[in-house]
């Protein structure tokens, strides 16, 4: 049921809902000097509050078991809440005295001003009762702000140019969550006041080191070794003309995954820097040349019979079948055709040699008495038939023709 909100002096009431209905009684909170908070400050870092309330039953001191929520509001009605609710289950309450622990946290009290909006129940009951008005939260829990510095309540106007020394602050006072970037500028730092150890591993990475901040006098002797350089920090850039000699180098220091492409060009090689000693067995190879101005190793080779006729860029050959010379001669085969006392023409057919060569071995003429008047001796080749022809065209001519034919010789 409900029932009338009566607002008395340091006396709270609120209507009776049905989970105090069931008591016939009017339930009433009166907190002891408004809220008598008793701050538990034993360490900088505690923000826990004791209150203490009166709780009456129809007018007179409540007994019993109640169940309890505590809700922190930066307004008298609505606002926002602060902090995480609190609760109590089986809250003893005799005399109509309770006292409970609460706790919302060193950003809810920092809040400028905060009211404490309470429920409670009979337990066992299933709704909460909420007291109104809300109490005002009196300065007694924010004493408890007196040793912590809430969120926001320190800034630089708050603190005079000078005033807090390095004796003033504990080791690991501040973390570097507690430097806003851009915070800490060189001359924010004394000569000498940061050495190696003030410098956690991996804590200034490249984009803390302004262009040209470092320089060689700022490098000790050994200072930095391969494991302080990432692989690609180091580049051309980086290196001035002349900055790295032969006594920078050590042994070994520089192999050939340290020298990019074309890194290394003839300007960088003095003469006679790189000797014999210089070249590893092996780091020349194929890939390392150029072939239109050095040859390839040469590593083809020919079968037996055949010799190299050319050699190609990538060190293959062309082979050549080697010359045997004159081979596959037979004997001779002879042919005549003879015509005399003017016979007029003999022709004689020499047999099958389209594998020979032919040629005339003799030629003989008798009685050639005119000018116009001769005598012919002639070979005659068709369809590979070889013809011996002898002409005595005049009656007292005499013609001797003789021919021989030798097979075709191989000169591979």
């Amino acid at each position: 049921m409900m029932g009338r909100v009566a607002v008395k002096p340091a006396t709270i009431s609120w209507p009776g809902m049905h989970c105090v209905a069931q008591l016939g009684r009017l339930v009433r909170a009166m907190p002891l000097v408004v809220l008598l908070g008793v701050v538990h400050a034993a360490t900088a870092q505690d923000t826990t509050f004791s209150y203490q309330g009166f709780l009456h039953d129809n007018g007179a001191p409540a007994t019993g078991m109640f169940d309890f929520q505590f809700a922190l509001f930066d307004a008298p009605s609505g606002g926002a809440q602060l902090g995480a609710e609190q609760s109590t289950a089986g809250q003893a309450v005799g005399g109509g005295v309770f006292s409970v622990d609460l706790d919302f946290g060193a950003s809810a009290l920092a809040a400028t001003e905060s009211w404490l909006e309470i429920r409670v129940r009979r337990s066992g009951q299933a709704t909460f009762v909420p007291l109104s008005p809300r109490q005002r939260v009196r300065p007694a829990p924010r004493a408890a702000l007196a040793r912590i510095a809430g969120p926001g309540a320190v800034d630089s106007a708050s603190i005079a140019d000078g005033s807090i020394g390095g004796n003033d602050i504990a080791p690991g006072a501040i973390g570097s969550t507690a430097i806003a970037a851009g915070a800490v500028g060189a001359n924010h730092i004394q000569g000498s006041a940061v050495s190696a150890a003030k410098i956690q591993s991996g804590a200034v990475g490249a984009d803390k080191i302004a262009a040209n901040a470092v320089g060689f006098g700022k490098i000790a002797n050994n200072a930095v070794g391969t494991a302080e350089i990432a692989a690609d920090a180091v580049g051309a850039s980086e290196i001035t003309a002349d900055a790295v000699g032969a006594s920078e180098i050590a042994a070994g220091a520089v192999g050939s995954a340290e020298i990019g492409p074309s890194a290394v060009g003839s300007s960088e090689i003095s003469d006679n820097a790189v000797g014999s000693a210089e070249i590893q067995d092996g780091s020349v190879g194929a890939a390392n040349i150029f072939v239109n101005q050095v040859q390839r190793r040469v590593t083809g080779t020919c079968p037996a019979g055949a010799s190299i006729r050319t050699v190609g860029t990538p060190g293959t050959v062309n082979c050549e079948t080697d010359s045997q010379g004159i081979i596959g001669l037979t004997s001779p085969s002879s042919f005549s055709a003879p015509v005399l006392d003017g016979g007029g023409e003999q022709v004689v057919a020499m047999e099958s040699v389209n594998s020979h060569l032919c040629m005339l071995s003799g030629v003989a003429f008798r009685d050639i008495d005119g000018s116009f008047e001769r005598a012919i001796c002639e070979i005659l080749v068709s369809g590979g038939l070889w013809t011996l022809r002898a002409v005595a065209p005049e009656n007292d001519e005499d013609a001797f023709c003789a021919a021989i034919c030798l097979e075709k010789v191989v000169i591979p």
